[in-house]
């Protein structure tokens, strides 16, 4: 016996398209493992290879037919065309582990059963697997679902190789480089962003939608491609938003105390007519900037009408199968995902659930972090210790996310600069302080004060974390005005050293001239493969 072949996995279907069919997906899989490898990776795929066999196999022969006119199984034939597998297995596999993955359509599925109960009397390992992905066959499934060999990927092969594929895996680094730009939040998180599904709550207007959009321009700076489902505001929105953001970034301390950019004066245009030429020119550098990164930050731009999770899902199969790369999926936000069609009447709650249970098939399907913002019931508005229930038609979210954090008003860090309301003696005074020394005063006042304040305090807190030990409470701060979030120092105080960018270590692809942006090769060439995809 050959000692490397000790193992072979065997596709049952139940036609001979079929067979051609996964031959040729088996085949392309094979390619992609080797494709762009070293030679020492290589050799290494193959001797894998030799150790645990793959192939596919139809029920039918093409010198015996047990076929009617409509290509279903000629019952009648059951015993023969057994016996012709048995025959088969025993001289391609003579002396060999041999798991049987049995995968029929739903028509067959008690065929599949008897199938499956003779293949284990005769000393294979044999189990049912749906290998139709929900299609009514396997060469349709494998034309229609263009994640199809990802999926067979991910199949259950022999279990003797489990462990081993395990052990293969911990031999290299794992270290996510999808790190969000806030070193505490990444180290929280196990070190950065992972597969898996990612729930951040807040109650309304605290900052959700900001530092969402934040990570995501970090992670597209990085070159890694974002998809961005922004059901509430449209790309130019987000598009002013960021620019913003950057132009503060880029001045520091010489940014100007009046007359200074928002994200609504950029969005309302006419820049020229309402900065000087020092801001112009600065934000024109923001704006040749932020074209780089948009490259990598792709936003849902449908208008009209609000994706399904599925439309979600769909859209993530389809970039990865054109581009070949896996993306961040970020959904701003949850409730405003549509029912799936032909639920219309859906209750919010079920719409919820079925959502994030779709989300987080997307996270496995394709091996990618889906981050979900949810809202908070108006009841835990004013709650700073709002815990898993505070998420609006939680549904199936605490059952389902890896990870779930909510953001929360820091009071205790929060120092008052705008007095609006209150006395001069509580000048850079906490709003904390002023909460506990004002015997009438509420924590929805106290909040109030806390939306008041141009740099607050946001307390960053994980519910669950199912990789990892629930950290610490995190603190970042926030500059509504420049839709900034930065970090805070080990005591809790902002941070600002990590805020500004040192200009001369960026590189802008891009220009504009003449009212015209123009990209240089490579960024066109990106730009035209996106410009392509179908959202």
């Amino acid at each position: 016996m050959n000692n490397f072949q000790n193992g072979a996995t065997l596709f049952v279907v139940s036609h001979q398209v079929d067979a051609n069919a996964m031959t040729e997906v088996l085949s392309r899989l094979d390619n992609e493992e080797a494709e762009n490898k070293s030679a020492e990776e290589q050799t290494k795929i193959v001797l894998q290879r030799l150790k645990h066999k793959r192939d596919a196999l139809a029920l039918d022969t093409s010198d015996e037919m047990i076929w009617n006119k409509d290509y279903s199984l000629n019952r009648n034939k059951l015993p023969e065309m057994l016996n012709t597998l048995n025959e088969r297995i025993k001289k391609n596999y003579p002396n060999t582990v041999v798991t049987a993955l049995v995968g029929l359509d739903r028509a067959e599925e008690d065929l599949s059963k008897d199938l499956v109960t003779y293949l284990r009397s005769q000393g294979l390992k044999a189990k049912t697997i749906d290998l139709c992905f929900g299609y009514s066959t396997v060469a349709k499934a494998i034309e229609k679902s263009k994640a199809y060999p990802q999926k067979l990927h991910r199949i259950y092969m022999d279990p003797k190789t489990r462990l081993q594929k395990f052990l293969d895996w911990i031999s290299h680094d794992h270290a996510s480089d999808l790190d969000t730009g806030f070193p505490d939040l990444d180290k929280a998180l196990g070190g950065g962003l992972f597969s898996g599904l990612y729930v951040l709550g807040a109650p309304s207007s605290i900052g959700k939608s900001t530092l969402a959009l934040q990570i995501a321009d970090h992670l597209a700076e990085k070159e890694h491609t974002v998809l961005y489902y922004s059901l509430e505001m449209d790309d130019k929105h987000i598009t002013a938003k960021s620019i913003n953001r950057m132009a503060f970034q880029q001045m520091g301390d010489f940014y100007p105390t009046k007359n200074t950019p928002t994200a609504m004066k950029l969005y309302q245009g006419k820049w020229l007519d309402q900065f000087d030429k020092d801001m112009y020119s600065n934000l024109m550098l923001a704006y040749q900037r932020y074209a780089d990164i948009s490259l990598h930050m792709i936003p849902w731009n449908e208008e009209d009408r609000l994706p399904t999770a599925q439309r979600i899902y769909d859209d993530v199969e389809d970039f990865c199968v054109r581009t070949g790369e896996t993306p961040v999926v970020i959904i701003d936000y949850l409730q405003l995902l549509r029912s799936p069609d032909g639920k219309e009447n859906q209750t919010d709650k079920q719409r919820v659930s079925d959502a994030i249970w779709k989300l987080k098939t997307i996270s496995r399907d394709f091996d990618v972090p889906v981050i979900a913002i949810s809202s908070f019931n108006r009841a835990n508005y004013n709650d700073p210790l709002a815990d898993m229930s505070a998420l609006k038609e939680s549904g199936e979210i605490d059952y389902s996310a890896e990870t779930i954090i909510t953001l929360g008003y820091d009071l205790e860090h929060t120092r008052i600069n705008n007095l609006d309301g209150l006395n001069e003696e509580w000048k850079k005074k906490t709003i904390s302080e002023w909460l506990n020394k004002e015997r009438e005063a509420t924590m929805k006042e106290a909040i109030t004060h806390w939306k008041k304040q141009p740099e607050r305090a946001v307390t960053v807190r994980f519910l669950k974390n199912r990789y990892g030990a629930i950290s610490n409470d995190i603190t970042l701060y926030t500059y509504p005005k420049y839709d900034l979030f930065f970090n805070a120092t080990k005591d809790g105080e902002p941070d600002e050293q990590g805020i500004y960018i040192d200009l001369d270590t960026v590189k802008a692809g891009s220009r504009v001239k003449d009212g015209e942006l123009i990209y240089d090769e490579d960024a066109q060439k990106l730009l035209e493969m996106n410009l392509d995809l179908p959202f």
